[in-house]
């Protein structure tokens, strides 16, 4: 059997106080057990009446008959669109001052790494390209095809990660030479 708790109702609405099954009463942090004082039917029930003595209470003090109107159109299965509500400058002095764009935190600054020194062997394969590059055209074409050249080409690019193996058909010939 479900395990039973006290409803307390409400006198001043007509709710009866009532023993009602755990599982009807809703969640309420605040209180100790963590379970609302009234079941579900009842909690409804006295919210709306609340709802229906404040509409009540504004049309006597000299209010809108709107909120009343939009009452007793939903009573009557009506949709009724509620108006917006505008704000004026008036209410928001501060409406004008667009929000801050949220701080965030500065990453540390890179340090770029530190060069690799080169050795003497690419420093001065280097040079020997360079060399060849500050040539015309034509002569630096054919001193390219030297030995010289292409041995400081496998130097530089050795010490950039770009070397250990050739498959060109230069290393190819220089192999079949090597080998005769």
């Amino acid at each position: 059997m479900a395990e039973m708790r006290r409803c307390i109702g409400s006198a001043k609405y007509g709710i009866e106080a009532h023993e009602a099954p755990k599982g009807d009463f809703p969640a309420q942090p605040s209180q100790k057990d963590g379970l609302g004082r009234m079941c579900k039917p009842h909690w409804n029930q006295y919210t709306s009446a609340l709802r229906k003595a404040a509409l009540a209470r504004r049309a006597e003090e000299g209010g809108t008959a709107e909120p009343i109107a939009k009452a007793a159109g939903k009573a009557a299965g009506a949709t009724v669109k509620p108006e917006r509500a505008r704000r004026s400058k008036v209410e928001h002095p501060m409406a004008h001052i667009p929000p801050e764009k949220p701080i965030r935190s500065a990453k540390p600054a890179r340090t770029p790494k530190a060069p690799k020194v080169a050795s003497p062997k690419v420093r001065e394969a280097k040079a020997v390209l360079a060399a060849i590059d500050a040539m015309p055209g034509p002569e630096a074409v054919k001193a390219m095809g030297t030995d010289e050249a292409q041995t400081a080409l496998d130097v530089v690019n050795a010490s950039r990660g770009f070397g250990g193996h050739e498959d060109t058909f230069e290393s190819d010939v220089r192999a079949i030479l090597a080998e005769a």
